[in-house]
């Protein structure tokens, strides 16, 4: 059974993901780099304050919101990299295909990684 943590996990990656794409465009970026910022603001909140009170009745939900905690922390950084029109969705370009290329070389599902790449 997926606990609530993972849901909130997957689903919160997969908006992340989705908002990869448009950060390279200049200055679209720049709108994407800010809604990362404050989404991933509001998911260190949520996480955080969910993993304290899933601690003692679901050790696997407080796992997932913990994790979850660090890739918003990582998300954050990636915003304010986005922020940067041109600079900063070349920088984030080329962070994205460096990952993708450790991932296909080592055939790994870097989960946590990927949550923000």
């Amino acid at each position: 059974m997926v606990s609530f943590g993972e849901s909130f996990y997957e689903c919160s990656c997969t908006m992340h993901r989705t908002l990869n794409s448009p950060g390279y465009v200049p200055f679209v970026g720049t709108v994407t780099g800010l809604v990362r910022i404050v989404t991933a603001v509001a998911g260190v909140a949520f996480s955080a304050l969910a993993a304290v009170l899933s601690l003692p009745f679901n050790f696997e939900s407080a796992k997932y919101f913990t994790v979850s905690i660090v890739v918003h922390f990582l998300n954050i950084a990636r915003g304010i990299i986005e922020l940067v029109p041109v600079v900063g969705g070349l920088i984030c370009f080329l962070i994205d295909m460096i990952w993708s290329a450790i991932n296909v070389a080592l055939n790994v599902a870097l989960i946590p990684v990927k949550a923000v790449i």
